[in-house]
């Protein structure tokens, strides 16, 4: 959208600038905040970015990093000051075990459906093999579709092939 952008950058000289410049000018809350990687350290020390940096096994001769919010990276800071190693611990294996108890045992499956049916209100889990289909269907349903159209409509591929915005680039050539 032309509002976001900033006509008065040339586009060859700072092409984000020019096609967001409008919005960060704008926009007070604006995300974009190049720092040198000393600054970082200096200016939040609340956490171990080197600590960070080569648990991620990231280049060790970082010189700029974009902090997107400073406000909730001091709040971060508060929290591991104020909270104990332990109740953290307590805390990421919760979300852990949440985010892959549906691939566990039925005992953790079951705990999460108890759980969550007070914010969903959904009163009966669905059966393994359905939220099992769910999760591939989630995560392959594009590619298992793609297949299924190759193998049982192979006359509606060859149909349409051809005539997308891609063919229409390649006539204009």
């Amino acid at each position: 959208m032309k509002i976001n952008m900033d006509p008065s950058v040339k586009p060859g000289d700072d092409f984000w600038q020019y096609a967001v410049g409008g919005w960060l000018k704008a926009n007070p809350l604006a995300t974009n905040h190049p720092m040198p990687w000393e600054q970082l350290l200096n200016d939040f020390k609340g956490i171990d970015y080197v600590a960070y940096r080569d648990a991620l096994g990231l280049p060790k001769d970082i010189e700029v990093v974009n902090v997107g919010e400073f406000d909730a990276i001091h709040e971060v800071e508060k929290v591991l000051a104020e909270t104990s190693v332990e109740d953290l611990k307590s805390y990421m294996e919760l979300h852990v075990i949440n985010a892959y108890a549906s691939f566990l045992s039925d005992a953790f499956t079951d705990r999460a459906f108890e759980a969550s049916k007070v914010i969903s209100g959904v009163q009966e889990q669905q059966p393994r093999w359905k939220r099992a289909v769910s999760t591939i269907s989630g995560s392959l349903g594009e590619t298992i579709g793609k297949l299924y159209v190759k193998e049982f409509f192979p006359e509606a591929r060859s149909k349409y092939r051809g005539s997308g915005a891609g063919a229409k680039q390649k006539a204009r050539m």
